[in-house]
Order: C-alpha cells, then structure tokens, then sequence
C-alpha cells in the first residue's frame, strides 16, 4: 500500500517492473502449488497494539515514532492539493481516525500543517514523516489518483489505503513484520 508497501498495479507507467518479461503459459507453469503454513501465532489486541506502535519500528531498527499530541488534542491537516475526490476520502478516513483516537483533525490551508496531503504520485500510495527523534514534526501522505485505478468510493480499496496511511502518519507500523510484501513458506 505505501513505500512502506508496494502498488497494486505494478505494471503501471514508471514502475520498475513494467518491463519485466512475461512468463509464457505453459502446462510447468499454468497452476501453482499451495502448501499450508501452518497455525497462526496467536496475538491478543494488547500484543497487536504494541506490535504497530513500538514493534514495527523495532524491527527495522527504528524507534518508535508519534506526534506530541493527547486525546483531544488537535493535529492540522492541508488536502488543499487533492482532488476533490481525494478530499471526500481523506475527510472521512480522518473522521474515522477522530471516532478511534479522540484526536481532532483540523483543516487548514498553511503548507505548514502537520499532515499534508498530495495526490501527484499517481500510481502511488505512501506515507514519510520528518523526526526530531521520536517526536513526528510533520508527516505527508500521497495516495495517487490512479491508485486502484482511480475507485474514489467510500468503500473502496483507495478508501481503505487513505486510512492505512494516515495511521503511518500517526507514527504507526504495519501489524507485522512486511513491508510492501510479504514471504510466505
């Protein structure tokens, strides 16, 4: 979903796999083999929680990272460079944010906000914080008009990813231990 995770189209114009040569199919390669893995280690929502917070960070031999903000707080937002379908699904992914968290987002038009959002990369969805140790000074999240071939409904992938990023920008990680994709045995 993000630079922390890798585009749902990647053969998308100015991907580094475009040009990867296709696989012919052929009676070796037309069906593939599942292979169970396995139980699933068992989390209970505590170990979830600390896992996006702290663990996640950990991992990559990062620290933790978080906006010095408390419930109630407030955290500017400017998604004055959006689409407006880009601004319908940022409104409502930040209220869904509001609703878990406590926090209120308020938008501004100051380029300073401590959220900024864009659309230019348009194929892309990420998001990137500048630090002063831990502390998130600002953070930028682009989830591009073409993401998911440009869906702009409210329950849509797109909608989906606009959430995922912000909760990046809020300094959380991924609930385990994959960026962009993921190894499986």
């Amino acid at each position: 979903m993000c630079t922390l995770c890798q585009p749902t189209e990647p053969y998308a114009p100015g991907c580094v796999y475009r040009d990867m040569p296709q696989i012919p199919a052929t009676p070796q390669n037309a069906a593939a083999t599942v292979q169970a893995a396995g139980p699933l280690p068992d989390a209970d929502y505590s170990e979830i929680a600390d896992y996006l917070v702290t663990g996640y960070w950990a991992d990559r031999g990062e620290d933790q990272r978080a906006f010095r903000v408390q419930t109630g707080g407030t955290i500017t937002v400017n998604y004055d460079r959006l689409t407006d379908p880009g601004e319908d699904l940022a409104e409502a992914a930040l209220q869904a944010w509001a609703d878990v968290t406590g926090l209120n987002f308020v938008v501004t038009s100051v380029s300073a906000a401590d959220i900024l959002f864009d659309d230019f990369d348009r194929f892309s969805a990420y998001a990137s914080s500048t630090l002063s140790g831990t502390r998130i000074l600002e953070s930028f999240v682009n989830v591009g008009t073409r993401w998911e071939g440009g869906n702009s409904d409210i329950d849509s992938y797109t909608f989906m990813t606009y959430i995922h990023e912000i909760g990046h920008a809020l300094g959380l990680g991924h609930a385990g231990d994959y960026n962009g994709f993921g190894t499986y045995p």
